[in-house]
């Protein structure tokens, strides 16, 4: 659901990267696949890490050990939302305190349903 609410450009970007990331074509990123890219940028992480990434990642119950295209979008749309998500909380929690308060909130909300709008 939450790939449906990334912009184009967004779909595109994360699309040529599967297809970077997908080197063999064959609509599935395998532990090779997700190996040779953590090599690529310097992360050290271990095959039982990728395996266990895969496996959050995959979506169907089938016991495959891949990430398919469906699942890939899945999980940069979760980041991406998740990322936005911190930026808004960080931009209303002033005080660094890890809390936003509630009336802080409705002034945000409310605020933008009664902008007038520019014709």
């Amino acid at each position: 659901m939450l790939v449906n609410l990334l912009s184009s450009p967004q779909q595109v970007a994360f699309s040529d990267a599967y297809n970077l990331i997908d080197v063999d074509g064959d609509s599935e990123i395998t532990v090779i696949e997700l190996r040779r890219l953590m090599d690529s940028i310097g992360e050290e992480q271990s095959d039982e890490e990728l395996v266990d990434l895969i496996e959050t990642s995959h979506q169907a119950l089938d016991g495959r050990q891949v990430i398919t295209y469906e699942d890939f979008m899945a999980l940069m749309a979760e980041d991406e939302f998740y990322h936005l998500f911190l930026e808004a909380f960080a931009a209303l929690d002033k005080w660094d305190s890890g809390y936003v308060r509630a009336k802080d909130l409705d002034r945000v909300l409310a605020s933008d349903q009664h902008q007038p709008t520019v014709t």
